[in-house]
């Protein structure tokens, strides 16, 4: 008996400190179980009431709106009706005018047409012209009306190496940048616009002033690009700006 109460001594004794501890390690669990319940309650209730603002501010918002623009037809109900009922009184007028209208932006548009077909009616000089110009013992001056932005971006007009090279100009300085150029030598302004509209512009303006051979370049910008590597000095060498 004694044997048996001594060896159980210590199997109790153990049994007893591990029970003892059970509380001590649950414990810690259940504390942070009860953290995280409280945590998700708040973040429930944080997206609860952000999205009850949300319906509550478009809801209003929308309500604002509805009400602006009934509270508008209300105002002008008897404008409205008013207009309707001229329109009614008057529709083959209204339709008249309208006809009118057209036509007369359709003619104005065929004018400027016109009109610009009449100022591009000047002497024009080709790529390739322009090259066998500027490799000659008379190289003529050649403006660059690009703009600023462009030539910023696409950077300066490629010319033969023996040319003067080309001079940036604007229609508002053109004399300017002609200087003091003999006016019966030749002058080429090249553009990027549609249908070449810039450069013919300008050379109507030289040819104007007096500068009797001023000549757009045919084609503009991407002609001139397109023809130059091709001619350039010797075969493979690209016209350097």
């Amino acid at each position: 008996m004694s044997r048996q109460s001594n060896r159980s001594a210590p199997l109790y004794g153990i049994r007893c400190r591990r029970w003892a501890l059970r509380p001590h390690q649950t414990g810690a669990p259940t504390r942070n179980r009860h953290q995280d319940d409280t945590r998700r309650r708040k973040r429930r209730a944080n997206l609860c009431a952000t999205l009850k603002c949300f319906l509550v501010a478009s809801g209003s918002g929308a309500g604002l709106w509805a009400a602006l623009a009934l509270g508008t037809g209300w105002l002008l109900q008897g404008a409205v009706q008013g207009a309707i009922s001229v329109l009614d009184q008057h529709a083959g007028g209204a339709l008249l005018i309208t006809a009118g209208l057209v036509a007369s932006w359709l003619g104005w548009k065929l004018w400027q047409k016109s009109r610009f077909r009449r100022l591009a009616d000047i002497p024009h000089i080709t790529p390739e012209e322009l090259i066998a110009a500027l490799r000659s013992d008379r190289p003529p001056l050649l403006l660059d009306l690009r703009g600023a932005t462009m030539i910023a971006e696409t950077g300066p007009l490629p010319v033969p190496g023996t040319s003067p090279g080309a001079i940036v100009a604007e229609h508002d300085a053109l004399l300017k940048a002609v200087g003091n150029w003999p006016r019966d030598r030749l002058i080429v302004t090249l553009c990027a616009c549609p249908e070449n509209a810039g450069a013919i512009q300008a050379a109507r303006h030289l040819l104007d002033a007096g500068y009797r051979a001023a000549r757009p370049l045919q084609g503009g910008y991407e002609a001139w690009m397109a023809v130059s590597a091709a001619n350039a000095e010797s075969p493979g060498e690209a016209i350097k700006p």
